[in-house]
């Protein structure tokens, strides 16, 4: 909700005042939370990985053997621990709050937002929902697409400022 508005603020601006550099930054970000959370994470990873949650398996009591991280062979039917979705949008969060906070707010919103990115994967852990492996993967995999997206989208910036 919060790109949107931004978006509807960088898009209300037309000739010198339009910032074409921020607009692709946010909808960049945009792109980087439906990939890398939305259907890596979601739809790809939780569905195939079959790993159970810790307080599903019977290390911690309950049913299902323990599988370890990156094994697809274990007995999660749906939803399953690897990777946790929470977790790589807490990755997505802290990029939000690194590179799209406008500067004028950073020193005030960023702190908290990289806390609550840091906190919730620790919780996922604490409350059993997530291995460490699985939360750690996650955040670090939506920071990598993250920044990657973003390099895509700067270099076709540069490519089409070079052809003008």
């Amino acid at each position: 909700m919060v790109i949107a508005y931004q978006l509807i603020g960088v898009w209300s601006h037309h000739g010198a005042t339009f910032d074409a550099r921020q607009a692709r930054r946010l909808i960049a970000s945009l792109v980087a939370l439906f990939i890398g959370p939305g259907i890596l994470v979601n739809w790809i990873l939780k569905e195939i990985s079959h790993r159970p949650r810790p307080r599903n398996t019977d290390l911690f009591g309950g049913l299902h053997p323990f599988v370890p991280a990156g094994d697809f062979s274990g007995s999660c039917i749906s939803n399953c621990s690897f990777v946790s979705g929470e977790s790589a949008a807490a990755g997505w969060l802290f990029c939000y709050a690194i590179f799209l906070v406008p500067n004028r707010l950073k020193l005030l919103l960023s702190p908290p937002l990289i806390a609550v990115s840091i906190s919730a994967p620790v919780m996922r852990v604490a409350y059993g929902g997530h291995y460490v492996s699985d939360v750690v993967l996650a955040w670090l995999g939506a920071v990598v697409i993250f920044i990657g997206i973003l390099y895509l989208f700067k270099e076709k910036e540069t490519t089409i400022v070079k052809h003008h």
